[in-house]
């Protein structure tokens, strides 16, 4: 159990650093970056809506 643990810390860990460059690269700060991210998913989301579905 303790390996599923180690595992999902590690993917954490990796994904914060991958975050972290990312601001770095694109001159923001993280909460800049998570706030543009949330901005994106959100109108991805409700454009979703905008999509016809055919059964």
């Amino acid at each position: 159990m303790a390996e599923i643990w180690d595992f999902a810390i590690s993917i954490i860990i990796i994904l914060g650093f991958i975050l972290a460059l990312w601001a770095r690269l694109s001159g923001q700060t993280i909460g800049e970056l998570l706030r543009d991210m949330k901005d994106f998913f959100t109108d991805t989301a409700e454009d979703a809506g905008d999509i016809p579905y055919y059964e």
